[in-house]
């Protein structure tokens, strides 16, 4: 995070109207109320808290104060602040974290902190940024990203009761580290309700938005713990927060945060346990090792189509068949004759990933790279050479995680596959009989109750909630994973769904039929 960085290098993503009015219309409730915006920016929070502090009857100039590093920005929210007739004392130039020290204790804290990665926040700026540490001493992750510091700084800056109100991006509920922020959030406050946000309130912005609701802060970490989830609708323009009888209420956050916004019951999430729990089921992460696919860090450069290949005279040693998005995956195996056909439709299809610089062409391309800015991608700044992108071994099998039907897809191609996919390496139980394994009603239950709806009504299974799925260690015979495949090809997902449990769960692990057809009808249920 740079104070004379751009907007992205500082994160700077400005507070809609509706947004702050929203925040503030909840925070401040009274008058008297002592509120801070620790990362003011151009006054969005400050003006609503303003404008809600005097319709709450605050005379003269409310209590409202406000932060902001970047030294233009500042001169602009000074000039804003005049129009809210608050005098410009009660702004302060300078980074929050070395200043949060001096700037006492409030009733309120409203923010929308910056979001910068941590890969790209400079040492010499967040050396007070890095020193903060949660309520019980232990140290921040350090692959979290400078909004995920603003809560816990600002938290500990709280009266005892007092209210937060931070809008922050979905690795609050998506990543380990905003986990552990979440958990922090809701041992320190007696209700907490995350908000997520629809309607695209930053715009073209493609970021998942999040709202923490933090009300009652205890510093001694006690509070409910018990975190509640809903959903408002931003392209109105007063949005309004459910009455709590509307909000999914969880204590299982900590395992899987999906179950805030899907409206998972607690009841669901005891039937995914005791089949983890039953014979014959294991959690996927225990069947073999599961990650994310490669990172190239500018995807258009090191992908290639066969015609760009050509055009650039790169020999095929110097390059990787490979799977980039998970859309070129249609059914449950891929097969040379995928690869082929993706390349077949001019789709890129290549991986660059030379051994060495020694031909021209390889030369070349390289040095594109650095003429357009390539080499000096957070991601590829992070590898020597730049130019050669980490792979592990070649994975025996996909897992597409993005969209309505979650599926582990075998990989006899024999491809590489891209970070819009996750992989499996290492499985005891042969690929193929995963593949079909996830297909069966318990699979795709599970997968589907723990994803995360984005915009658009699409669904994402998060790694992590993909590693515990509970998936049957059963082999199974070799054509019958082709059987399936060819259904999912055809779209037609019940028909693969009822081959699939036919042949694992009556087949292979005995299920009564009753208890197969209940599985299906929860499925059917929680798809629609």
């Amino acid at each position: 995070m740079r104070a004379d960085g751009n907007r992205r290098e500082r994160g700077a993503y400005f507070t809609p109207r509706n947004l702050a009015a929203f925040v503030a219309g909840w925070g401040i409730r009274s008058s008297a109320d002592v509120i801070l915006d620790p990362a003011a920016g151009l006054g969005s929070l400050i003006g609503a808290a303003v404008r809600r502090a005097r319709a709450l009857g605050a005379g003269g100039a409310p209590n409202v104060w406000g932060v902001e590093l970047h030294p233009g920005t500042f001169e602009r929210l000074q000039r804003r602040c005049l129009e809210f007739n608050m005098p410009s004392k009660q702004l302060t130039e300078g980074d929050f974290f070395d200043l949060s020290g001096q700037l006492g204790r409030f009733d309120v804290i409203l923010m929308n902190p910056p979001y910068v990665r941590h890969h790209e926040l400079r040492a010499a700026t967040t050396t007070a940024m890095r020193a903060t540490r949660y309520a019980d001493g232990s140290v921040m992750d350090g692959r979290s990203s400078s909004w995920a510091y603003f809560v816990v700084r600002a938290m500990q800056m709280l009266r005892t009761g007092g209210r937060l109100a931070a809008i922050v991006p979905g690795e609050l509920v998506g990543a380990d580290y905003g986990r552990r922020v979440l958990d922090e959030v809701s041992r320190s406050f007696e209700r907490t309700v995350l908000v997520r946000c629809e309607g695209k309130p930053f715009g073209d912005l493609q970021l998942t938005t999040i709202v923490i609701l933090g009300e009652g802060f205890i510093d001694t970490r006690k509070g409910a713990e018990a975190v509640f989830g809903c959903t408002v609708d931003f392209a109105q323009t007063e949005p309004a927060l459910p009455q709590t009888n509307n909000m999914v209420r969880t204590h299982d956050f900590r395992r899987s945060t999906a179950t805030l916004f899907t409206g998972a019951r607690a009841a669901d999430l005891r039937r995914v346990d005791s089949v983890v729990r039953g014979e014959g089921f294991r959690r996927l992460d225990q069947m073999g090792r599961v990650r994310i696919g490669y990172v190239t860090g500018e995807s258009d450069f090191f992908h290639l189509t066969e015609c760009d290949r050509k055009r650039a005279s790169i020999a095929r040693t110097h390059l990787r068949r490979a799977v980039h998005r998970g859309s070129h995956v249609d059914g449950s195996v891929f097969r040379a004759a995928d690869w082929q056909a993706t390349s077949d439709m001019g789709k890129r299809c290549w991986l660059f990933h030379p051994m060495d610089e020694g031909e021209e062409s390889v030369k070349r391309r390289i040095l594109e790279g650095v003429a357009s800015g390539v080499a000096k991608r957070a991601k590829c700044r992070m590898r020597t050479p730049w130019w050669r992108v980490t792979l592990g071994e070649v994975p025996a099998a996909m897992f597409v995680y993005m969209g309505r039907h979650p599926r582990i897809v075998e990989n006899r191609a024999r491809v590489q596959a891209a970070n819009s996919l996750y992989i499996l390496q290492g499985s005891e139980v042969a690929a193929g009989s995963l593949a079909v394994a996830s297909m069966t009603s318990v699979f795709q239950f599970c997968a589907l109750m723990m994803s995360r709806r984005l915009g658009g009504g699409l669904r994402k299974l998060q790694l992590g909630d993909a590693a515990s799925l509970p998936i049957a260690a059963v082999e199974v015979p070799r054509g019958m994973s082709d059987e399936i495949d060819s259904l999912v090809r055809d779209q037609l997902w019940d028909e693969a769904v009822k081959l699939a449990d036919e042949v694992v769960l009556k087949g292979e692990l005995g299920w009564a039929d009753s208890r197969v057809k209940d599985w299906q009808s929860r499925l059917r249920q929680l798809s629609f």
